[in-house]
């Protein structure tokens, strides 16, 4: 698709902030449940991926989620964690973002959390690199806000 340049199959999910980036981040991922613990495709049966994407666009960070057309199950989980309040995105962001495969943050923002919520996300990673690895419908907290990005805006573009 990219080196026909023909973008028709590709669906996208954009969430701008207002903020400077503490964290990007990269990777794709089977979404077995969506954010709020709905269950979305049975592994063994279906294989939808998305990709989930913490870039900067104006010095502000954005998540772009990206799917191809079709895949429901990707589809309802950008739908699913876009409905979330806006207050929790950021926080939501951060957490699945270490879910993925390439993520980089800086050192004052990680340092600055809890050490109990480090320990917390670098658990996170260990056991999504595991190959038996699958979230359970618990896998995201809102409990303690990471960051507040202030959310912009959130587009889909089909």
């Amino acid at each position: 698709m990219v080196n026909l340049s023909t973008y028709d199959e590709i669906r996208a999910a954009i969430i701008r902030f207002h903020a400077t980036p503490v964290l990007l981040s990269v990777g794709a991922f089977r979404p077995l449940y969506d954010v709020t613990g709905t269950k979305l495709q049975n592994l063994s049966e279906e294989a939808a991926y998305i990709g989930m994407h913490i870039l900067t666009v104006d010095k502000a960070p954005a998540v772009v989620f990206t799917w191809l057309k079709g895949q429901k199950p990707s589809q309802r989980f950008a739908k699913s964690f876009c409905l979330q309040p806006y207050r929790e995105l950021t926080t939501l962001a951060l957490q699945t973002a270490l879910y993925a495969e390439h993520t980089c943050m800086r050192r004052e923002w990680w340092m600055s959390i809890t050490k109990g919520w480090r320990t917390l996300l670098l658990n996170r990673i260990e056991m999504a690199n595991g190959a038996a690895f699958v979230p359970d419908e618990d896998f995201l907290s809102f409990e303690f806000p990471l960051d507040d990005w202030k959310c912009r805006s959130i587009d889909f573009v089909k």
